[in-house]
């Protein structure tokens, strides 16, 4: 969990239909099942040897081009050639092909880009300027992710991005790491709009999406599994998702995390003067033995909806926090969830205050943590499956359910 300074700041839908082997012998619940887009049809065709840059800036408005099998080299391409004013400009494989970029892919300013069912193993970076982009069924593995620069200094921003589909796996890197080596998804500087759905993102070695402020973000139906990568990086401190400069309308949901191994899961905290969380809502996710330290620490937000979550098996649990250098929250809901297992600590914190800044009430611990009269304390765990962890014989209707 590398803090980067704010000065230097990451449509159509996919598959995501088959289940996917989890740890410990158990499996992951399907993801919400979505139409896979529609390959169309190659208007341009090129080879390994070709140049990549050269051949988009040339293609007309809405190209479809595709790339025949081979390793494509380290390549950027200039603003100029995906603003074309007008349609979608496609990179995809020709018909039977399997293209992969070798060497990292870098975008100096894409506008109406779509990239779909690509291979990458050195990285996909976006810098300074990304708007109108879908990212969709790739494989990315090697030493980085997905970054998004929107740098303000440039005048750029990333907004309007769908990232979806795609299948993030052992990101890992050797020696000090530079950029976004080791992450999943990396956006920071001034960045919105983004939807980052139906995606396996599976054993990294850095944050598995890390962004600073983070506008109109939602983040649904994802998979992230273990094992961590992080073991011989003892300088990272790894987590799910880290915000650490606030955002408004953000949203994760019907996400399964299963033991990822990360320092923590949800981490949303504030840093710089100024920085806040409004419109937050975290409903329907699975934390399943996910942690080594806590799976949920949440800072103040003005209007906090936390509702339906499960956390199981966590290592320090789950904890409502609040910074004394930033205004108080509000209008907090948090209900419906239920907290069980948690080694070490209380399943359920809530620190000093923040119980007056809206509703803690039916939620299920298996310890007395629980806040609220409606709320079910002590409750001895028993699972319909130790997979989507339903569980049995409470009184109340709480907890996870596998989105349909």
């Amino acid at each position: 969990m590398t803090v980067t300074a704010r000065a230097h700041p990451l449509l159509l839908a996919a598959a995501l239909g088959a289940l996917v082997a989890g740890c410990g012998g158990t499996s992951a619940p399907s993801a919400t099942q979505v139409s896979a887009p529609q390959r169309a049809l190659c208007t341009i065709t090129i080879g390994p040897g070709e140049d990549l840059a050269t051949r988009l800036a040339r293609a007309q408005p809405n190209a479809v081009l595709c790339l025949r099998s081979g390793d494509y080299p380290e390549t950027t391409v200039p603003a100029k050639a995906t603003d074309k004013g007008a349609g979608m400009t496609t990179i995809q494989p020709a018909p039977g092909a399997e293209p992969t970029f070798a060497g990292e892919l870098r975008f100096e300013g894409a506008h109406r880009l779509r990239l779909l069912g690509l291979s990458f193993d050195a990285g996909l970076s976006f810098d300074p300027e990304a708007a109108d982009v879908e990212i969709l069924e790739n494989d990315l593995t090697g030493s980085g992710g997905l970054f998004f620069d929107g740098d303000r200094s440039q005048g750029g921003s990333s907004r309007r991005v769908l990232i979806e589909g795609n299948r993030i796996h052992g990101i890992d890197y050797t020696g000090p790491q530079d950029g976004y080596q080791g992450y999943g998804i990396k956006s920071v500087g001034d960045q919105s709009g983004f939807t980052v759905r139906g995606n396996t993102i599976k054993s990294v070695a850095a944050d598995y999406i890390q962004t600073d402020t983070a506008d109109d973000w939602t983040v649904e139906a994802n998979t992230f599994l273990g094992p961590t990568l992080v073991g011989t990086h003892p300088q990272e401190h790894q987590d799910l998702w880290q915000d650490y400069a606030g955002g408004r309308d953000m949203v994760f949901r019907d996400n399964v995390a299963r033991r990822t191994g990360t320092a923590e899961s949800l981490l949303f905290q504030l840093t710089y003067p100024g920085d806040s969380f409004e419109a937050v809502r975290v409903e329907n996710n699975l934390f399943d033995h996910d942690s080594a330290g806590f799976s949920v620490q949440i800072y103040q937000v003005h209007g906090l909806v936390f509702r339906d979550n499960t956390v199981v098996g966590s290592r320090f649990g789950s904890v409502f926090r609040r910074d004394p250098r930033f205004p108080p929250g509000s209008g907090y809901e948090v209900e419906g969830n239920v907290f069980a297992e948690t080694a070490v600590g209380d399943d359920l914190g809530v620190e000093d205050g923040v119980e007056g800044w809206g509703s803690f009430d039916r939620d299920v611990t298996s310890d007395g943590s629980a806040l609220g009269a409606g709320s079910v304390r002590d409750w001895q765990p028993r699972w319909a499956d130790e997979i989507d962890y339903l569980p049995l014989g409470l009184p109340i209707p709480a907890g996870f359910r596998p989105p349909s």
